[in-house]
């Protein structure tokens, strides 16, 4: 029998900048790459290999990788923020909390060629709506 497993994918930051990074061991490290010093963000405490003094090598599925020392309600403002930055403000409503919706993308069905707007809202609610009247071509043109 025999297993395939997933290499670990690693992206490299910078030593100075978003993050606050210390040296965790007293003497240089070696493995197969050469040698490597451990270093850990004194905010967010996420670790990984500094073999050049420039840049710090951490897993790429690391969480805490771009938003150092934030919150999570912080974060998710930000993904969302990210998120809308080219959609368009609808004319719709949330129905949880009744604030505009924001259309991401715009998709359409093969069968039906009904065309569906992706919305979503800041406070989590995501949903289809259909424009196809708005979308579809006038075939009287």
């Amino acid at each position: 029998m025999r297993f395939l497993f997933k290499k670990a994918v690693m992206f490299k930051l910078p030593i100075e900048g978003l993050h606050t990074f210390r040296k965790m061991n007293i003497v240089t490290l070696f493995d197969e790459k050469g040698q490597y010093d451990l270093m850990k963000c004194s905010e967010c405490s996420i670790e990984g290999k500094c073999r050049d003094l420039r840049t710090v090598e951490i897993l790429r599925q690391s969480k805490k990788a771009n938003y150092c020392n934030m919150s999570n309600k912080d974060i998710k403002e930000e993904k969302f923020e990210e998120k809308t930055m080219d959609a368009i403000k609808t004319e719709t409503n949330c129905p949880d909390c009744n604030k505009k919706l924001y259309e991401i993308a715009v998709y359409i069905e093969e069968e039906t060629e009904d065309y569906f707007a992706e919305v979503i809202c800041k406070c989590g609610h995501k949903d289809m709506i259909n424009v196809t009247k708005r979308e579809k071509p006038n075939p009287l043109i």
